[in-house]
């Protein structure tokens, strides 16, 4: 190599480094930040809800099904039927599978006002009158599931039929003919001779019922012979009871002024949405128990022969005397 060859090589080579140098130092200066530490995001905790209460099973200890029966006479000792149905409620119990409450109350609309308070986790069922059931349906309270028949065989029946007597004697002779007298009756909660009678009363208008007296008496019996002597312008009763205890005389001194759609004895209303299962073993416990050897057991509740299966279209001409007669039975018991 040539001294010239060696002094470009040395002079290249001093270049290159100066160039470099340069560069270097041009080169913008970068901050690299420090690198964060990592944080931990902490984990949320759940809040417990505060604990639902769980609905008592229907028909379990805690939960009995109600089960409730007016009194259906006046004058029965209230002592015996609390017994009867005390007696009642573990064979009740025992051949529905349910744990049961067996009540007595003292009128329909007592135990009515109960079955349509009930709810799908409290649930009551009654054994009603006719004109309880009637105002239980219009309430839509329930349906009916049974009925009493009272008889035996060919004379057996589901209800009765209610006639207003009037009396000759007193110029009762119509609904027009009474204003301004006197209706004789046992009671102003007595079915028979006032309830089902102020029906058939309100065929002669409000006049006539503004116009009217009103007294008691002490039984049937006292009823017939007012009747008969004059002493009383009408009364009602059952037509079974006067065919019973009329005498012949007594039967040509009153006349027929009124009378009703057969009114059953008694209808056990349960509520709609109490389950099938369950309202299916009441059914078959009451009809086992109502029909069999263990009958005296019911007996004194019901006073049944029989008892039968039912259905709300059973009723049909039942409800619509009450529709006729112009009572609203949404309002009974409310």
């Amino acid at each position: 190599m040539t001294a010239f060859t060696r002094r470009n090589l040395y002079w290249t080579m001093i270049l290159i480094v100066l160039a470099y140098g340069s560069l270097a130092g041009c080169r913008r200066l970068v901050v690299v930040p420090p690198t964060e530490r990592p944080t931990t995001t902490p984990t949320p905790r759940s809040t417990h809800l505060p604990p639902a209460a769980t609905p008592l099973p229907l028909g379990s200890e805690q939960n009995p099904v109600h089960v409730l029966f007016p009194i259906i006479e006046s004058g029965r000792s209230e002592q015996s039927i609390a017994s009867a149905a005390d007696e009642l409620a573990p064979e009740l119990a025992q051949s529905s599978g349910l744990a049961v409450e067996v009540r007595v109350v003292q009128t329909d609309a007592e135990a009515l006002a109960e079955l349509c308070a009930s709810t799908p986790e409290q649930v009551t069922v009654a054994w009603l009158s006719g004109v309880g059931y009637a105002a239980a349906y219009a309430q839509g309270c329930g349906s009916a599931a049974l009925h009493v028949r009272r008889g035996e065989r060919d004379q057996a029946s589901a209800g009765m039929e209610v006639v207003l007597y009037g009396s000759r004697a007193a110029g009762g002779t119509s609904l027009e003919n009474l204003e301004s007298k006197r209706v004789c009756r046992l009671g102003v909660d007595d079915l028979n001779t006032w309830l089902i009678p102020l029906l058939l009363l309100r065929g002669g208008g409000e006049e006539l019922m503004a116009s009217l007296t009103v007294e008691d008496y002490e039984d049937l019996d006292a009823i017939l012979v007012a009747l008969d002597e004059g002493d009383c312008a009408a009364a009602g009763m059952s037509a079974a009871d006067f065919a019973e205890r009329a005498s012949a005389a007594l039967r040509a001194s009153v006349v027929t002024l009124a009378e009703s759609a057969e009114i059953p004895f008694s209808v056990l209303v349960i509520p709609d949405f109490l389950p099938l299962g369950q309202a299916n073993a009441l059914i078959d416990a009451f009809t086992s128990i109502g029909n069999g050897a263990r009958s005296s057991l019911l007996s004194p509740l019901l006073l049944q022969n029989e008892i039968a299966g039912a259905e709300d279209a059973d009723f049909a001409r039942l409800r619509a005397f009450f529709s006729q007669a112009g009572i609203n039975l949404a309002d009974l018991g409310s």
